[in-house]
């Protein structure tokens, strides 16, 4: 069996071609998934940095309402205090 030597040539050249198509297009696929790939990187790198900026700010929070407690409570203290000292001033001025 004699194969045309045009032919042979011919369907080794489109097997190249079909070839370098195929990898053109898993080559295309591959860079289109690393750029995924790094652009969920990149998500989950903000998110972690969003999420520990939170516990940051939940910290400072919670550090903010010990503080408004312990002044509320000073407050308290010292306003019993101001009513004991005018009671005491109104009984030295009625001793007076």
């Amino acid at each position: 069996m004699n194969i045309d030597p045009f032919w042979a040539t011919f369907f080794v050249v489109l097997g190249g071609v079909i070839g370098k198509l195929i990898d053109f297009f898993i080559g295309r696929q591959r860079n289109q998934l690393e750029e995924k790939i790094h652009f969920i990187d990149d998500i989950q790198e903000e998110i972690l940095r969003l999420q520990t900026r939170v516990t940051h700010l939940e910290k400072q929070n919670y550090d903010l309402l010990v503080k408004m407690a312990e002044l509320q409570a000073e407050n308290g203290r010292l306003q019993a205090e101001n009513e004991w000292l005018k009671e005491k001033v109104s009984k030295m001025e009625q001793n007076n």
